[in-house]
């Protein structure tokens, strides 16, 4: 449904280009914004994915490249799929049947999860049923299956090796097993193989990609992901001050992570540390997208939440009142998940998702992505990007809604853009959708029509609802 009604975004269509590109001999080749990775401006030359993001794990979702609903439907079952490895911990740790189906619930009924779900397509997602079952199996100490979900861990995003070590220190600490110690020197040591890899593929030291993760951390003034523990303990002041921007949505957001699960994480403290990695950092950083409801960032920290919660209930466990409670704990778990369905509701608004043309606007899209001439430009929206990139014949760029027409800035960046493009072979179409509920407005059509759309220059050659297609003259 929010594909087919035009609600999906410019990462979605990043991740359709690159899997269709396999089929074209051009692995996880990707051609929107450029700079991103070579810096900006430089010639439009196609990079690979892996450049942006070192995800081997792509490869397995090739098959479905053609296909754009069915990922969002495999991203779905895959999220729903970590229940299995949450209720066999919860049933081998706290041995009560409620229990287990209650942390399920507070897992699958998390605000965070169900709206990051429902939040277009993200690779990030996978690594949710994956850390469970890295948590569920290093409990256990089943080394075989432990150590394949590692490997898949690591296929999926270059720093989720961090992570994993998380989960390893807890787990060594618990079993006083330094069977575990091989294992967390390996994760440690995965990012760095993994970052220099993205190097290899063709992301630059001088691109747009490093000054977007120092400006993510600039109230505490770290320069890379790894300055930031540094800055923290040497410039307490500015970590201070770093906590405190955006403190009310950071606030919602904690609330959303720890509510439905009760905060029993805090009866086991340890369990913390596999919370530390991801929620420390985010909490030092002013991008307000790391604790935004409807971002994919909570698969970095749930399985240490729901996980602490489970280590948790079994700290207390032990105690005679607790077993009185059991009941009561069942129920107020289940109410607190209720939330999340609560938080999701404007997803499932008719009106929402009612929109006109769909079907017309869908068959155009296609039929034009499949005759637009070989070598030809074309500039779209995001939200009709994932519509038609997988087609390679043409070069594609994408106008992202948000910023580019709130700062002067990404005007700017945008307009030299499409000036390079102009005077460099041309820009033989635009595709463009103005649909308000996705952060499009007539504004986006103004600034293109007046800056580069002329009447002599292009022809409104198709306008089905709000999506318009010119074709230069």
């Amino acid at each position: 449904m929010q594909w087919l009604n035009f609600l999906d975004d410019y990462d979605f269509g990043n991740y359709v280009q690159a899997l269709s590109s396999v089929w074209y001999g051009k692995p996880l080749w990707i051609m929107s914004q450029p700079w991103y990775q070579n810096g900006f401006p430089q010639h439009p030359e196609p990079s690979s994915f892996l450049s942006s993001h070192f995800s081997p794990f792509l490869f397995v979702l090739v098959p479905f490249a053609h296909s754009p609903p069915a990922l969002l439907v495999i991203e779905d079952v895959s999220v729903a799929l970590a229940a299995i490895p949450i209720y066999l911990l919860s049933m081998k740790v706290l041995q009560s049947q409620r229990l287990s189906l209650a942390l399920v619930l507070s897992y699958l009924l998390n605000p965070l999860v169900i709206l990051a779900s429902l939040n277009n397509f993200h690779l990030e997602l996978f690594a949710i049923p994956t850390l469970f079952a890295i948590l569920y199996f290093g409990y256990t100490k089943n080394w075989k299956w432990l150590l394949i979900f590692i490997l898949v861990g690591f296929s999926v995003q270059e720093y989720i090796g961090i992570l994993i070590a998380s989960i390893m220190v807890v787990l060594a600490i618990k079993s006083r097993s330094k069977l575990f110690l091989p294992l967390i020197l390996a994760c440690v040591i995965y990012p760095n193989i993994a970052v220099s890899m993205q190097y290899h593929f063709g992301l630059s030291a001088t691109g747009d990609y490093n000054a977007t993760i120092a400006g993510n951390w600039a109230t505490l003034g770290a320069r890379s992901i790894s300055d930031i523990p540094v800055r923290a303990l040497l410039h307490p002041q500015l970590f201070l001050r770093a906590l405190l921007v955006n403190s009310g949505f950071k606030y919602l957001y904690s609330i959303m992570l720890f509510g439905s699960s009760l905060f029993l994480v805090i009866f086991d403290p340890l369990s913390l540390l596999m919370i530390a990695p991801w929620y420390s950092i985010s909490m030092t950083s002013n991008y307000i997208g790391y604790y935004s409801p409807y971002n994919f960032y909570v698969a970095f920290v749930i399985y240490g939440v729901v996980g602490g919660a489970i280590f948790g209930i079994a700290r207390i466990q032990k105690h005679k009142i607790f077993k009185r409670l059991v009941p009561v704990a069942f129920v107020c778990i289940l109410a607190s998940s209720s939330i999340g369905p609560l938080e999701a509701s404007p997803f499932f608004n008719i009106a929402y998702w009612s929109y006109p043309n769909t079907q017309q606007q869908e068959q155009l899209l296609n039929n034009l992505a499949r005759t637009i001439p070989h070598n030809d430009t074309v500039v779209t929206t995001s939200n009709v990007f994932s519509h038609i990139a997988f087609s390679l014949n043409y070069y594609q760029f994408v106008i992202v809604p948000s910023p580019p027409f709130s700062n002067a800035t990404s005007i700017y960046e945008v307009s030299t853009m499409l000036s390079y493009l102009q005077s460099h072979g041309g820009i033989q179409y635009f595709i463009l959708m103005n649909d308000t509920r996705n952060g499009f407005d007539t504004t986006t059509t103004q600034f293109l029509y007046h800056t580069i759309i002329q009447p002599d220059n292009y022809t409104l050659i198709y306008h089905v609802g709000d999506l318009l297609v010119f074709k230069q003259s």
